[in-house]
């Protein structure tokens, strides 16, 4: 019995809907008609619209079989199959279209056949304007019924299809059903027709009844007679009444039904909304479609909306984990940046502090650079004025060797004079073969000429001293003494030569020893040779073989002393030469040290201004950091709230 419950309902519905519309036209019979006379036609059509009333209340029934098994399966927490769904669907949209339709058939062919078997009974004279009307009113009424129970049904079908779930319109299934406007429409036309139709057919009824009750013709047709005028006016009067109640009453009845069915899909969006707002907030669920219209297309529409907008809270959710990290990251990077900037600005104070240090030393460098510059380039003069003095020492030597030839020439004759000088002047030579070196021995030779040219000049003022003994002794001797007294002079004459010779040359050898940086230094060990050679002085022949050696000695000594002299003449060439170059380079580096000093002026002004961005930069690091905080906050707020809604 419960299975079938929706069904039961439905029907009594239906056929209380249409005997509720049948009642009207009792009344006006009974009121306007003799019972007698209407009976068997009133039989008739009460008969047929009971009829037709079950049947269409059984194929109505016979189409919502599907859902009503859809609902016991529901019930049962049972599967439905695959083909009960949408067999479900299509029904509970076709039952309204075949309720209205069967409710149209029920009253307007019941009441036109009784009203034509009525007319072939001949109760009345035939009137094709009142057939039409009574056939309009039927049909009328059936709408108007068909209008009341649809709004009924609908009302009784709304659980069962929040049951089906119903979240889409199948469009390509024709799941349409009356819009709001079609409704609306026919419920205004309803209503029109059947406040016609009744007033119409009181109307009509009421002549009828004048015209019989007039002439009294009609067949078979007795009509009370009354003496009294007013009867008529009463029962017109109270027709009136009862039918204003039955159409007010329709009316309300039709409107207020109407009302709720086009308030149904409304009121299921309302309660969906005020459950997002107010209640679990749950964005899985979706409204169910009850009304197949624009109350029905508005809930797609907001059930495609939740889609939409759970996708949104989700990619929200999302986001806003999202931004939750990036904005920790951010911090986390913040902190790292203001530490890392916190370390630049150190080494940039380090760095500032060392460039000021690297200026100072740069400047203390660009001075010693000068001092160097000036003292290199005196240098270059000395040198200049060394190259000079080595090519006038050169001649000098040149000189000195010239008079060394000119006392070697002399000593030669005097060694052809005595012989024994030369055996004398052996141990001179073998004391002063060691007195000079060569290139990097001009010192050791200058010295060793040095030596030698005292040993000349002592030598030559002892040969002198002799030369005056010996002349003083030539003249003690007399006639025997004159030749000696010749050579004695002529020794003299030499070592006064000498004598002269070897100050020029000591002369020149010093002016060498002043213009060279190192100059020579006097011999130390020709002396020890010398004093043997004063000792055996007394010999004026071995005197003389010592100037011979001395001379030769001085000689070859000179000789390498001028051949020095020349390889330092073109070392301090090419020392010249390097000097130019280095003083070329010199200029280079001393552009290059004003460039550099320039550039460390530049990099102390950019390393100043670095510092200052770098605070700048913190500053906004640290506001950055505390927009991302605050960011953090609010997107946690956002979360909270989120967290709020059932995705």
């Amino acid at each position: 019995m419960n299975k079938n419950a929706l069904s039961a309902k439905l029907f009594i519905v239906n056929t209380f809907v249409i005997i509720l519309i049948l009642i009207p036209y009792l009344i006006l019979s009974f009121w306007f008609l003799d019972y007698s006379t209407v009976k068997n036609s009133l039989i008739l059509a009460i008969s047929l619209s009971l009829f037709l009333t079950f049947a269409i209340n059984f194929v109505l029934i016979l189409i919502l079989r599907p859902l009503e098994n859809f609902i016991n399966l529901s019930k049962e927490r049972k599967k439905a199959s695959n083909e009960l769904y949408p067999k479900s669907r299509r029904a509970s949209i076709l039952y309204s279209k075949v309720l209205l339709a069967g409710d149209i058939i029920v009253l307007g062919i019941g009441p036109t056949i009784s009203n034509v078997f009525y007319i072939i009974q001949g109760n009345v004279r035939t009137d094709i304007f009142v057939t039409v009307l009574m056939i309009i009113s039927g049909c009328a009424s059936g709408f108007f019924a068909g209008l009341i129970s649809l709004f009924i049904s609908n009302a009784l079908l709304r659980k069962p299809k929040l049951m089906l779930n119903m979240q889409k319109v199948r469009e390509n299934n024709k799941e349409k059903d009356f819009s709001i406007k079609q409704k609306t429409f026919m419920a205004i036309l309803g209503a029109f027709f059947i406040c016609f139709c009744y007033l119409s057919l009181f109307i009509k009824l009421y002549e009828v009844r004048a015209v019989d009750v007039k002439y009294s013709q009609t067949t078979n047709f007795s009509v009370e007679k009354s003496d009294s005028a007013s009867e008529p006016i009463k029962k017109t009067n109270g027709g009136i009444f009862y039918i204003f109640i039955i159409l007010f009453s329709y009316s309300t009845l039709l409107w207020y039904f109407y009302s709720k069915d086009a308030a149904s899909q409304l009121d299921i969006i309302r309660d969906r909304f005020v459950d997002i707002l107010q209640g679990e907030k749950d964005l899985t669920k979706r409204m169910s479609i009850v009304n197949f219209d624009e109350s029905g297309n508005i809930a797609v529409m907001v059930n495609d909306f939740l889609y939409a907008f759970k996708d949104i809270i989700a990619d929200i959710t999302t986001l806003s984990e999202n931004i939750i990290v990036s904005g920790q990251n951010i911090s986390k990077n913040v902190e790292d940046s203001v530490k890392i900037l916190n370390n630049i600005d150190n080494i940039s104070n380090s760095a500032n502090e060392k460039l000021e240090i690297q200026q100072k030393i740069l400047m203390d460098s660009d001075n010693i650079l000068k001092n160097t510059i000036n003292s290199f380039e005196k240098v270059v003069k000395s040198i200049d004025e060394q190259a000079y003095n080595i090519s006038s020492t050169s001649a000098v030597i040149e000189e000195v060797a010239a008079n060394i030839n000119s006392v070697t020439n002399m000593t030669k004759k005097a060694d052809d004079v005595s012989n024994n000088l030369i055996l004398s002047a052996e141990k001179g030579n073998i004391a002063v073969k060691d007195s000079l070196d060569a290139i990097k021995k001009i010192e050791e030779y200058s010295q060793r000429v040095s030596d030698s040219i005292q040993i000349i000049q002592t030598v030559a003022d002892q040969t002198n001293i002799l030369a005056m003994n010996a002349a003083i002794e030539a003249a003690h001797a007399g006639e025997y003494g004159k030749g000696f007294s010749v050579v004695a002079d002529e020794i003299r004459t030499l070592a006064e030569s000498a004598s002269i010779g070897a100050k020029e040359i000591i002369s020149s050898i010093k002016e060498m020893n002043e213009s060279i940086i190192t100059g020579v230094k006097l011999s130390e060990n020709a002396g020890v040779s010398l004093d043997d050679i004063v000792r055996g002085i007394s010999i004026t022949t071995n005197l003389v073989s010592e100037i011979k050696n001395a001379m030769n000695e001085q000689n070859i000594a000179i000789s390498g002393i001028l051949e020095t002299t020349n390889s330092l003449v073109d070392i301090t060439e090419e020392i010249k030469k390097q000097t130019d170059i280095e003083k070329k380079d010199n200029e280079k580096v001393k552009l290059s040290m004003n460039r550099l000093i320039e550039a460390s002026d530049n990099v102390s002004l950019l390393v100043k201004n670095q510092t200052e961005q770098n605070a700048i930069i913190i500053d906004s690091i640290k506001k950055i950091n505390d927009t991302t905080l605050t960011n953090n906050a609010n997107v946690a707020k956002l979360q909270e709230k989120l967290t709020q809604f059932i995705i």
